[in-house]
């Protein structure tokens, strides 16, 4: 049995939604083989519009503040 990154899906016990054996396309890869998605494995993007939005109106607002107090 192999161990660590050499394993495939089959050997590390996790199977298919539906029960079959895996085939030879799901082995483990290298980090240098695998695409963003594959490396990320996850959804990214949630709420960040709205922290530069928010910085944004800030930072709008401080610069406003500063050009009427200073002139």
């Amino acid at each position: 049995m192999r161990v660590g990154r050499d394993m495939d899906i089959t050997e590390r016990g996790t199977g298919t939604a539906t029960g079959h054996e895996s085939d030879a396309t799901n082995q483990v890869k290298d980090p240098e083989d695998l695409s963003v998605e594959e490396v990320r494995q996850g959804t990214t993007g949630h709420g960040v519009r709205y922290v530069l939005g928010i910085s944004l109106a800030a930072a709008l607002i401080g610069l406003g503040l500063a050009w009427v107090l200073v002139v």
